[in-house]
């Protein structure tokens, strides 16, 4: 079970956007474990592909499901992969972002499906 220490999100805004309504708050918790687990396979494609500009992409467009759930704990790693410059990638570097930062969405997701 989770305590409060350790979760990974916080879904005070998302509550306020919700007014009180549980089922769009559940719903909107399961579609953001949906859209963490599509971005999270489409990252890896583009990451076999050498496609590090899309991975940016497709981070850029998660951002605000990120602010809204309150996961903050990415927000750093985002911005480390946002500001790498891809045309001269330490692709070391890439990897142990990548590596935290799907451990992280992966953690996220379990922690959500267990509230």
């Amino acid at each position: 079970m989770n305590t409060e220490s350790n979760k990974l999100y916080d879904l005070k805004e998302l509550r306020l956007i919700a007014a009180g309504d549980d089922g769009f708050e559940t719903e909107m918790v399961n579609l953001f474990i949906d859209q963490v687990e599509s971005a999270l396979t489409d990252m890896k494609n583009q990451l076999e592909n050498g496609d590090y500009v899309e991975i940016k992409a497709i981070l850029h467009k998660m951002k605000p499901s990120f602010m809204v759930m309150g996961v903050v704990t990415v927000t750093e790693i985002i911005e480390k992969i946002e500001k790498m410059d891809f045309s001269a990638l330490d692709k070391s570097a890439f990897s142990d972002l990548w590596l935290k930062l799907e451990a992280v969405l992966r953690e996220v997701n379990y922690q959500l499906r267990n509230i």
